[in-house]
């Protein structure tokens, strides 16, 4: 299926997830460049990598999701590990973008967590939020001022990328910071305080794969083999933990407590809700994320606009 783009500028292809389904490829695709960032939901595909008996992926870990954005936008990969609003501002930018599997809904997973003596949002006025701007972590702060006391301007906001989070927050470079696991229940392990999750906004936080239409359509057979292996994988790290995590010793890193609680703050869609999602419901979805992120001039398309990070506020960029 094709959303219209005057619909929503993410076009989700259900034909590849039921061509998955069907187990129909063809073994001589060429292996798609993949880029994830450090995120529990995009675990199954290293294990997928790690089980499959031939070359479904060539995988690249980069240390934030705006270096996904980046090699992206470059043309560096293929394929994209993204959450949907990622999605929607490439899209914004005028790329062409196709969610073709929902990888996981975020559900507890994303977070702002402070330190330990901070006992509310509204406690952080005029303290320092750690966060990267360009990322999740703006629209996950930009629901924090929507849902919360804390007014935009507020808090001094610091850009941190995310594989600094922890240390920031260890040296107390940072009165809080909005982070994800596995940062997240390493950070509250520690006894660091949650104070808002995305379980605070249930079923706006999605993780996607995306790629180019074009690259779909010329790379079918290889995409529908690396969707396949994702389901079977995805099954088994929720059926088969302890053997799912020795297989991927030499990625994931932790404790088997820490890298359980990780996991318990994200859903991995069931079959029959991809297709649910897939056909039609990422439309609304997607049209709910746009409102939100065009209020806070997150997105291009309502008048360009930046993230001032010293003073937390999404400004429109002046005429």
């Amino acid at each position: 299926m094709s959303m219209s783009p005057r619909a929503c500028p993410v076009c989700a292809c259900l034909l590849i997830f039921l061509a998955a389904l069907s187990g129909c490829a063809d073994e001589r695709a060429a292996t798609p460049r993949v880029a994830t960032n450090n995120w529990p939901g995009y675990w199954p595909l290293y294990l997928a990598v790690r089980n499959a008996t031939e070359p479904i992926a060539h995988l690249t870990e980069l240390r934030s999701a705006t270096a996904v954005m980046r090699a992206f936008r470059n043309g560096a990969v293929d394929i994209a590990a993204l959450t949907l609003d990622e999605a929607l501002v490439l899209a914004a930018e005028g790329l062409e973008v196709c969610v073709f599997l929902v990888v996981d809904v975020s559900h507890g997973g994303d977070a702002l967590v402070a330190q330990p003596s901070i006992e509310s949002v509204a406690a952080l006025a005029g303290r320092r939020i750690g966060v990267e701007a360009s990322a999740v972590g703006a629209y996950l702060l930009s629901r924090i001022y929507d849902q919360t006391a804390l007014a935009a301007g507020a808090a001094m906001i610091v850009e941190i990328p995310v594989s600094d989070h922890a240390r920031a927050f260890a040296n107390g470079e940072v009165d809080a910071v909005i982070t994800f696991d596995p940062t997240r229940a390493e950070l509250v392990a520690g006894g660091a305080r949650e104070l808002f999750s995305s379980r605070d906004i249930p079923g706006e936080i999605l993780d996607v794969l995306v790629a180019r239409p074009a690259y779909l359509a010329d790379r079918r057979d290889a995409v529908v083999r690396l969707v396949r292996a994702w389901r079977h994988a995805a099954r088994d790290i929720l059926e088969q933990r302890a053997v799912a995590f020795d297989a991927l010793s030499g990625f994931v890193q932790g404790e088997r407590a820490r890298l359980d609680a990780a996991l318990e703050g994200i859903v991995f869609p069931s079959t029959e809700a991809q297709r649910d999602l897939l056909n039609g419901e990422l439309d609304a979805v997607a049209a709910r994320l746009g409102k939100v992120m065009r209020r806070h001039q997150l997105l291009a398309g309502a008048g360009s606009g930046r993230f001032d990070v010293e003073t937390g506020v999404f400004e429109a960029a002046s005429r």
